[in-house]
């Protein structure tokens, strides 16, 4: 049911050889509406398949409950609704990748997690100079055959959508309710 995140064959348009290979920055990618994103590989823990979730009251729109993880309180992100696109419909094989945003385990839930990339810096324009308002983006990678919106997770909430977060993340909830 769950799939630690391990460094399977890494994708890369660079000979491991070359000196430039170590300055790569590796991703876990992932499809919403069949655009590719992508995330730090550090920030990764592991994917899970869907599971009953529980509503947690007060929360945003696009935080679609929570999960009891090991014993940890999980918040569920719909990453589709947060990123401002369509809703999608879960199932049972719905992937969650775990991730952890600031000091916090968060699951986002993704159409697909496809692979662990190493991209080189020249390869990525940075959000600055492409999207200039949005916050969640931290840039563009240009990869054959094409391009992976790479996320800035510090950024994914808002200064009040933070604090919500906390307050989510320090409820005790009831372990029956989790389960």
């Amino acid at each position: 049911m769950s799939k630690k995140l391990e460094a399977p064959e890494i994708k890369t348009g660079q000979n491991q050889d070359d000196e430039s290979f170590a300055f790569e920055l590796q991703y876990v990618t992932f499809k919403l509406e069949d655009q590719a994103y992508g995330v730090n590989v550090d920030a990764a823990l592991e994917v899970i398949r869907m599971v009953a979730l529980t509503k947690s009251p007060k929360a945003p729109d696009h935080v679609v409950g929570v999960i009891n993880l090991r014993g940890q309180v999980v918040p569920i992100i719909d990453l589709r609704k947060r990123l401002g696109l369509k809703a999608g419909v879960y199932t049972l094989v719905t992937p969650i990748l775990i991730v952890t945003i600031k000091d916090w385990t968060v699951g986002l839930v993704v159409d697909q997690v496809s692979e662990v990339v190493s991209i080189a810096p020249s390869l990525i324009e940075r959000s600055a100079e492409t999207f200039s308002g949005s916050q969640c983006v931290a840039g563009v990678a240009k990869l054959d055959p094409g391009l992976v919106f790479l996320l800035d997770l510090e950024n994914v909430f808002s200064a009040d959508e933070t604090k919500l977060m906390q307050e989510i993340i320090d409820t005790r909830i009831d372990d029956k309710v989790l389960a």
